[in-house]
């Protein structure tokens, strides 16, 4: 055990006060990199397992073969034509989960600032009309589940 005189000194105010700021930098700071490192982790997950997925079928059916077959046919611009549908196809589906990601993301964005802005709207209204009722609505500005 240490003897008295080696015993540190209890630290200043001002110093606890600066640890204590620090801390609160710190803090969210690292769970802001965690968090973003759980959510890239996760995507790259679905990228490898969605890729080892695919890959029995890679190189089984390609448009040349497509073409072939529709060429025996007689219809030699129809594999042209269908190569450009799948083309279209695909970037179609791309910008529609784009569009609806998107839209998904500032509905999201918009109730959160509805919800954090919540307590300063009933506070205005009360200091306007302190007699007003309330409209029932939920913090993030939805309906009541009972009323729906």
């Amino acid at each position: 055990m240490a003897h008295r005189s080696e015993r540190k000194k209890p630290k200043s105010l001002e110093e606890n006060e600066y640890r204590l700021k620090r801390w609160y930098v710190v803090v969210p700071a690292v769970a802001k990199i965690i968090s973003e490192g759980c959510k890239w982790f996760a995507i790259l997950g679905i990228v490898y397992f969605v890729a080892d997925a695919v890959k029995p079928f890679a190189g089984k059916v390609t448009l040349t073969d497509i073409n072939a077959s529709v060429d025996a046919f007689g219809l030699k611009n129809l594999g042209e034509a269908l190569k450009n549908c799948i083309t279209v196809g695909v970037l179609g589906l791309m910008v529609g989960t784009g569009g609806i990601l998107y839209g998904r993301r500032e509905s999201r964005l918009r109730r959160d600032a509805v919800e954090r802005l919540h307590y300063y709207q009933l506070k205005w209204e009360q200091h306007i009309d302190p007699k007003r009722t309330s409209s029932t609505l939920t913090p993030t500005g939805d309906t009541r589940p009972e009323d729906q």
